[in-house]
């Protein structure tokens, strides 16, 4: 709220108010308000005066009218018109009441306010406002808005301004096609509430438009310019310093908002802060330097009209340059800036903004570049710029880097006019001192100034050289860099001549550096590079110059130079080599040599490198001035050889045949000898050559002086020779011993006398010194057999410090020492003791004489590991509890294997070993059972054995149990023992070798006995049939089968066996029980006659007939002996006949007693008895009647032997009978309270299930209508009044049981409101005992009553648990499951219509569809006609049309008697009908699609699918089409009958298989059209290509029947993986296929369905295995056809089905037939 002191007075308001009105009304203008007066807009009068003052202000106003025009033509920016218009303000006010000056603009999308803390408003300021062209403003200096618009410029955007500032509150009002005289006359309006006259308030209503589209464009302009705006505008305003842009909605509240301020004067920073109000801002700071200069008598702007006595104001004009910089003072280069005249122009190529009073085009994008204004201002720009220069090199930093705000010419496109101001500021440049220097710093001009590159300065950046006196050297803080910028301006570096000054003054100085003697220095190798850079580039005076100073150092510490002292050499002569010394030669410091450039300068000095031959030829020289050798000549003289050593071989150094031939060398007592005179030895230390190994002996003069080793050099690289090799080779010096001497006959020589000394003196070196020697004498040992057996027989020392002929050694190679190794714990082996280690790759260089001459044992072959196996055999100590590394053994045997398979001649080998395996027990045996570790023969063993055998020694058991070794390990033993050595497998005389064995011990282990009659039974599997016949009669002959009877163990023959103890057989030893896992053997082999259901059926009677009576438990015995036999048989066996048992007592029956007990007796058939089958029955009769003494487990198992005594109608829950009552009480009875327990929800699916199991409710169609509505309208209530009486009638008797409590009574009751009969089911309103009714006692009941004949009262027999179970489901699962349930149990759909309500009946009649995977082939057809044939009944026709909507189909009976009322049969028939020719078109395109992908397919491999591996779309449809329910591919399969529908894609599926087959290559002879077999082939016939094929009026047994004579489809499938065993056999077989099509539309693994009889053909043929005496028998398939409405057809083979139920691969469920494949079914 404002304080009164700032709210205009009433008097001042008054006084604005007349002034506006008085220049309205000498404007003449009428307001919008005048208007309305006189009326409406459509009064014809208002019309007139508005066309009257129209021509009126066109004839008085054409300023106005040129204003108007010029408005909408004109490209001047409202937004920077209204900022200059701002900051051309008074802000004293402001100021005083310190305020920052600020303009502030909120934009709505209808309306900008505008807000600014300047004075206000004067008459004045009113009247220039008014006019046209004019400014209140007189004499100020600036910016005049472009064609006199200014602040007219608002109307480009709005239609209406009103303004408020001190006492004035007025508008404007102007829109498109005025006369322009709004703009100039204002009309008072009365503010809404007092205003602060501190704030100047404009309020800019905005063009409206009816486009929408013009008025979003016209918005989104003017948001534009708001968003052009940019705070460096406020760097060239005089005195706004705060700019503010908001952005509002129409509710007023704020979306976004920017405020650019301005801080500072020369050093400024621009901030941005953006956001809006009670969330966090961002800012953005950007700084600039500021540097402002006045441009005096300016040209005038010709854009400008100047009256004559008017003082021209912009004569004189400010030119701001602003620089952008960082927080640390770092010019910003690296954008262009804009240039401003007053407003923001255009980008340019400058990095500094640019501000002046330029003239400017029209467009205000650029200035004209012809204005003599704008020409004249170039100069003062370019003053401006070298002023703020001198302000930059006042800084710390801006004076070392202004140089970067620069304009160049190389990054923008100058046109001539900037061109002519770049030239302005290059001159300035080149002209001002405003460079500093590198000694004192101070300013001077670029043209005084030397740039020094980076080779003129050391490692720590300063000069090589002092500066002259006179300073030239630029200052180093710029960088090289920067100073590149100021090149084009006249920087230089320095002149040769100038260096060689600086060098010259620096070496007369007194401390001069060139004088110092770091010569390895940085300082030295740069200023070496700068000398040699001048010899390049200088004179040839300048050259001299540098040549001329004495800096060349000698070895002697002088120092010189080429041009005072004679030839200089560098210490090394050609090849690098140095040069002794003492030869008289001037030599240049080694010292220099280190450093590269230094050298390349004495190089270009004139410094040489010596010849080599003359440096030899001085050695010479020298040599020959020796006189007396004394210690320093000496050493001189071996320097002299060394040098000779390193040239010798140089190409200009070699040496002459005959240089050495005087050459005399020194020996230990300084006397001179010629080695090639003298027999002269090396002094060395190794043990193996000669010092060490005569030592002692009288040979010390024969050493050479050991100055020659220890001054040697070492061998350079690359050089072939050593030094010391040289002095042998080259002065013939000895470092071996001699291995023979000459013998007295001329050319024969005989072992040197030294050998005898070593051999005997130190044998371990003996063969040392051989290979020392070897290269030099081995020659003599060459076809000399008598050298080398001495040689062999002289005594040399073995790794184990044993003497040993040379003879018998081994060389100890790695390979062989690691094989020895790997066999032996502690053993000792021939290895020669070497003095070094020795590789299989590399002895042979030292040591190859050893094998080559001497035979010294080398390599590993089968003598080597014979010899290390007798090793090992000769160590054993006889049988052991413990061996170290038992598998040792074994690898041995397995490397002899491998050494026997790979030698050159394997049979020798193998005799080898044999032999030696003869003469020692070399077979290891470890410790098993109660043997120890032992060696034995091979005789002893076998090689396939158990490892308990007594009699022979198991090897591969034994090995296999003992250390658990691999199979390839175990292989390769194999081959070792059962191949090379011969050694038998264990055959069946051996194991019955074991049991005659076992006879005779009195501790018989049983289980042993039972694996030896495995490992014959194993072993006779093998035999010929004579071997089969011998072990026959071994065991018919020979008490051989061992069995405990009564307790005492006995050995029986096979004819004193029987192969059972389900009961006891008179005479007979059973054996199942004691060896059930070798019937084959025992039965099938040996022939043990087993139990067979004629003996049990002859024991049962016997036992029946026995007198005294046998015991019960044994007569129950033989029941369930009997029981599992009958259960077990096969189909074809003959079963006994009950009947003649009759009069026999075999059944155990139980008989009550008065006290509550019971007697059990025998009984026979025709006694009156129940079964115990139900506890809660068994509980209620037992004390009453007579039972079977069974127990409710045991009668369940049972339940063969009762069926087969037809005994079913016995059990108790089928004797006794229920009678239940209800006692109806309106307290206690009330309709079911939970609604998903109502029956008549579920009726359609429990009239499925009547339906699927033959009911006789169901077997019309007006039948099962009303068995549906009877169901649908049932009732279920909850009571507590259900009792019942359980009558069970015995031996004439009636005997009756009493609950007081039953759980369910289902009548038929009188409905007197429906007028019939409903179905009433009385459950316990109890929970518990609710829950038992639903899920026990009602799915009985009910399935019972479904079963019911309604006429005759006649249960219909069904298989029990499959049904009961289905109904329990349907009861009691969720609604919404109910059809999904029936659809996994294979019950069909029904034909009767589901009404919408099952509760009332009401709603549309519909029939629920399965929807994908129903039945897609025959199998629903077959059914039926199994259902016709057994009632010789019709099945009704059934019509369907399909409400697409809710996937409901309304059915239809054809009889007009069932029709439904709520459908209009005739249009139902019609609609079948239009749609007909649709669907027979889609059908033969299903059945185009599915014989074009079967004439690609092949047939499939076993575990692969037939057919193409398309993309899974349906054929109708392209890849990326939709495959939902409705498209267009299926919409076939969800618009037709679903039985027609089902039994269409059947035949598609059959005619995809019938087309493969059609096309095998090799083709099925005669297969074609009569072997497709198929009822629903019919359907094909819609395909042109079969329209001529008969509908199948034969038998059906299978869709596809083929009988293949010639064995081509059996070939095929044998190929495939389909058939396994025995090939031959399968290929003599005459196969008959019975082949049946299972088809749909989804993926393989959605169920199918087969039908009964389909189920019993695949019982009837399964499991065959081809036998030569096998007739043709029937193989039965199945070939599941899946994605046939898609690309992705195929087809995937179920060979023997049966089979592949029981091993649980197809699942089929209890009910139906439905049959679910698991994903490895094949």
């Amino acid at each position: 709220m404002t304080s009164p002191k700032d709210v205009p007075t009433p008097a001042a308001v008054e006084k604005a108010r007349q002034l506006v009105n008085r220049i309205n009304e000498e404007k003449g203008f009428l307001s919008e308000e005048d208007l309305n007066a006189i009326g409406p807009p459509d009064y014809g009068p208002r019309r007139k005066v508005e066309i009257a003052m129209l021509r009126k202000d066109k004839l008085i106003g054409s300023g106005v009218l040129t204003l108007a025009k010029n408005l909408y033509t004109s490209n001047a920016r409202f937004v920077f018109e209204l900022l200059q218009n701002a900051d051309d303000n008074n802000f004293s006010r402001a100021i005083a009441r310190g305020e920052v000056p600020y303009i502030s603009f909120r934009i709505f999308p209808d309306k900008i306010i505008l807000e600014c803390n300047e004075d206000g408003f004067t008459p004045e300021n009113l009247q220039a406002i008014c006019a046209i062209g004019q400014s209140s403003k007189v004499g100020a200096q600036g910016y005049i808005g472009e064609k006199g618009i200014g602040f007219k410029s608002v109307f480009m955007a709005a239609w209406r301004v009103h303004i408020q500032s001190n006492a004035f509150s007025f508008t404007f009002t102007h829109r498109k096609g005025d006369s322009g005289m709004g703009m100039v006359s204002p009309v008072w309006q009365e503010p809404e509430a007092p205003m602060d006259a501190s704030i100047t308030r404009i309020t800019l209503s905005l063009h409206q438009y009816d486009d929408a589209d013009m008025q979003k464009r016209d918005y989104s302009n003017i948001v534009s310019q708001f968003n052009k705006l940019q705070g460096t505008s406020l760097l060239f305003l005089r005195k706004l310093r705060q700019i503010r842009v908001s952005f509002c909605n129409r509710e007023g509240s704020q979306t976004s908002g920017i405020e650019h301020s301005l801080h500072g004067s020369d050093r400024v920073t621009i901030r941005k802060t953006s956001g809006i109000s009670n969330v966090p801002k961002t800012v953005e700071d950007r700084i600039y330097h500021v540097t402002k200069h006045i441009a005096r008598n300016v040209p005038a702007n010709e854009n400008r009209s100047y009256s004559s006595d008017q003082h021209r104001t912009d004569a004189e004009t400010e030119i701001v340059l602003a620089f952008p910089l960082t927080e640390d003072s770092i010019p910003i280069d690296d954008e262009n800036q804009d240039i401003y005249a007053f407003l923001p122009l255009r980008t340019m190529g400058f990095k500094f903004l640019m501000h002046t009073d330029f003239v400017t085009e029209a467009s205000r994008q650029g200035i004209v570049t012809t204005s003599r204004r704008n020409l004249g201002l170039r100069a003062d720009i370019a003053d401006c710029f070298i002023k703020a220069v001198k302000q930059f090199c006042q800084d710390s930093t801006l004076q070392f880097q202004w140089m970067r705000w620069i304009p160049r010419r190389d990054t923008y496109p100058w046109d001539d006019f900037w061109n002519g101001l770049l030239d302005m500021v290059d001159r300035r440049i080149k002209e001002s001192s405003i460079f500093r220097r590198r000694t004192d710093n101070q300013l001077t001009t670029l043209s005084s100034l030397r740039m020094l590159h980076d080779g003129f300065l050391d490692e720590k950046g300063n000069p090589l050289f002092r500066d002259t006196s006179s300073p030239v050297y630029i200052s180093g803080q710029y960088t090289k860099t920067d100073l590149n910028l100021v090149k084009p301006f006249g920087l230089t570096g320095l002149s040769v001549e100038e260096i060689i000054g600086l060098v010259w003054s620096d070496f007369r100085d007194g401390s001069s550096r060139l004088r110092g003697t770091d010569w390895n220095s940085d300082w030295y190798r740069r200023v070496a590079t700068q000398l040699l850079s001048c010899m390049e580039k200088g004179t040839i005076i300048q050259q001299g110059h540098i040549r001329a100073l004495g800096i060349v150092p000698l070895s002697t510490g002088e120092r010189t130079s080429v041009v005072t002292d004679g030839p200089l050499y560098y210490h090394r002569c050609r090849g690098g080599i140095q040069i002794p010394d003492g030869l008289g030669l001037k030599l240049v410091s080694p010292t220099v040599m280190a450093n590269s450039e230094l050298r390349r300068l004495f190089d270009k000095f004139g410094v040489l490198t010596a010849p080599i031959q003359l440096v030899q030829l001085q050695i010479a020289t020298f040599a020959n001035k020796f006189s007396k050798v004394d210690g320093a000549l000496l050493q001189t003289a071996v320097s002299h050889l060394a040098y000779l050593y390193l040239t010798h071989d140089h190409k200009d150094g070699k040496l002459k045949s005959d240089y050495f031939d005087k050459y005399h060398v020194y020996n230990v007592k300084m006397d001179a000898q010629n080695p090639r005179e003298y027999i002269t030895y090396l002094p060395t230390s190794d043990p193996q050559e000669p010092l060490e190994l005569l030592r002692g002996q009288g040979y010390e003069d024969t050493f050479i002086h050991d100055a020659y080793l220890k001054g040697g050099p070492q061998t350079p690289l690359g050089k072939l020779i050593s030094w010391v090799d040289w002095i042998c080779k080259s002065l013939n010096i000895r470092r071996s011993l001699r291995l023979v001497f000459p013998d007295t006959t001329p050319g024969t020589f005989g072992l040197a006398s030294e050998l005898s000394i070593v051999s005997a003196k130190c044998p371990d070196k003996l063969v040392g010194a051989l290979q020392k020697s070897w290269p030099e004498e081995g020659k003599y040992f060459d076809k000399n057999p008598k050298l080398v057996d001495e040689m062999r027989n002289l005594k040399v020392m073995d790794k184990y410090e044993r003497k040993i002929p040379l003879g018998e050694a081994y060389l100890p190679l790695p390979e062989l020492e690691a094989s020895f190794s790997r066999f032996a714990e502690g053993e000792k082996f021939p290895f020669l003791q070497l003095t070094e280690p020795i590789e299989s790759g590399t002895y042979k260089e030292k040591w190859g004489f050893l094998v080559d001459v001497l035979e010294v044992g080398y390599i590993k072959d089968v003598n080597f590991y014979l010899d290390v196996l007798i090793s090992l055999r000769r160590c054993w100590q006889g049988p052991s509890d413990s061996v170290k590394r038992p598998l040792r053994y074994l690898e041995l045997y397995k490397t002899i294997q491998g050494s026997c398979q790979t030698s050159d001649n394997e049979f020798e080998a193998q005799d080898m070993v044999i032999a030696s395996n003869n003469k020692y027990d070399c077979i290891f045996i470890p410790a098993h059972g109660p043997y120890s570790n032992d060696m034995v023969g091979r005789r002893e063993c076998v090689w396939v054995g158990h490892e308990n055998l007594q009699t022979v020694r198991p090897l591969e058991s034994i090995y296999k149990s003992k250390f658990g070794l691999a199979e390839a390990d175990m292989e390769t033993l194999k081959k070792y023992f059962h191949t090379i050595l011969e050694i038998p497998n264990c055959s069946w005389e051996h194991y019955v070798n074991e049991i005659r064995e076992l006879k005779s011990s009195t501790d018989i282990d049983f289980d042993w006995v039972n694996d030896l009659y495995h490992f014959i039974d194993q072993e006779r599997k093998e035999f010929l049939f004579m071997g089969t016949d011998k072990l026959r009669a071994v065991f018919s002959n020979e008490p051989l089968i061992y069995a405990n009877t009564s307790g005492s163990s006995c050995w029986h023959t096979v004819s004193q066996c029987v192969w059972s103890s389900a009961t006891q057989i008179q005479g007979r030893v059973a054996l199942n029980d004691t060896y059930p896992d070798l019937r084959n053997f025992l039965v099938d082999f040996l022939g043990v006659t087993p139990l067979t259901l004629e003996l049990a059926y002859g024991e049962l009677k016997v036992k029946g007939n026995s007198d005294p009576a046998p015991p019960i438990e044994e007569v129950k015995d033989t029941i369930f002996a009997f029981n599992s036999l009958l259960h077990a048989r096969e189909a074809s066996d003959k079963i006994p006949d009950p009947k003649k048992l009759a009069g026999c007592k075999f059944l155990p029956v139980r008989y009550p007693t008065a006290d509550g007990n019971y007697n059990v007796k025998l009984a026979d058939m025709s006694t009156d008895f129940a079964i115990v089958d139900r506890q809660l029955l068994n509980e209620a009769f037992a004390p009453m009647t007579k039972l079977l003494d069974f127990s409710l487990e045991e009668t369940r198992e049972l339940g063969p032997f009762i069926d087969w005594l037809g005994f079913r109608g016995r059990y108790l829950s089928v004797a006794v009978k229920e009678i239940t009552t209800i006692a109806v009480d309106s307290d206690t009875t009330r309709p079911m309270q939970n609604p998903e327990r109502k029956i008549s929800r579920r009726a359609h699916g429990l009239l499925r299930i009547a339906m699927h199991n033959n009911s006789p409710r169901t077997r019309r169609l007006s039948d099962r209508e009303w068995l549906y509505e009877k169901l649908r309208l049932a009732r279920v209530l909850e009571t507590d009044g259900i009792s019942s009486e359980l009558h069970l009638s015995q031996d004439g008797r009636d005997l009756k049981y009493v609950k007081e409590v039953s759980e369910l009574h289902i009548s038929e009751e009188p409905d007197h409101d429906l007028e019939r009969m409903v179905l009433a089911i009385y459950v316990p309103r109890d929970m518990d005992r609710q829950n038992i009714c639903y899920f026990e006692t009602l799915p009985a009941r009910l399935l019972e009553w479904l079963m019911t004949d309604e006429m005759t009262n006649i249960k219909t027999p069904i298989y029990q648990k499959e049904a009961l179970d289905v109904v329990n489901s349907i009861i009691n699962a969720p609604e919404r499951s109910i059809s999904q349930i029936l659809v996994a149990r294979g019950i069909v759909d029904a034909d009767v219509a589901i009404k919408d309500d099952d509760d009332d009946g009401d709603g549309e009649s519909v029939t629920l569809h399965n929807g994908e995977g129903s039945l897609h082939d025959g199998a629903l057809e077959e059914e039926q006609q199994e259902d016709n044939e057994e009632r010789g009944g019709e099945a009704e026709d059934v019509v369907s049309i399909t409400q697409v909507s809710s996937r409901h189909a309304i059915t239809l009976p054809t009889r007009p008697r069932y029709q439904s009322h709520d459908v209009d049969p005739e249009v139902a028939i019609a609609a079948v009908a239009q749609r007909a020719g649709e669907f027979q078109t889609d059908y033969v395109r299903l059945l185009s699609h599915v014989i074009s992908r079967a004439r690609l397919a092949t047939f499939p491999r076993q575990g692969i699918f037939a057919g193409l591996a398309d993309a899974n779309v349906p054929f109708g449809e392209s890849a990326n089409a939709g495959t939902g329910a409705d498209s267009e591919g299926r919409r076939l399969f969800h618009s037709r009958v679903p039985l027609e529908r089902d039994m269409k894609i059947g035949a598609a599926g059959e005619l995809f298989v019938f087309e493969l087959l059609s096309r095998l290559d090799p083709s099925l002879p005669g297969f074609g059209r009569d072997n497709w077999q198929s009822t629903i082939r019919k359907f094909a016939t819609s395909h042109p290509d079969y329209t001529d094929m008969q509908p199948w009026s034969g038998r059906e047994t299978a869709d596809i029947v083929y009988s293949d004579h010639s064995g081509s489809f059996t070939e095929l499938l044998l190929n495939k993986g389909y058939l396994q065993g025995n090939r031959r056999m399968w290929e003599q077989m005459k196969l008959n296929y019975m082949i049946e099509v299972k088809t749909t539309t989804q993926s393989v693994e959605t169920p199918f369905f087969v039908s009964k009889r389909q189920f019993q053909r695949m019982n009837e043929h399964t499991g065959f295995i081809p036998t030569p005496f096998s007739s043709s028998p029937t193989i039965y398939m199945i070939l599941r056809v899946f994605n046939v409405d898609n690309n992705s057809i195929g087809v995937k083979v179920y060979m023997d089905p049966e089979k592949l139920r029981r091993d649980n691969l197809l699942v089929f469920t209890e009910l139906g037939y439905s049959v679910t494949p698991r994903a490895s079914a094949d």
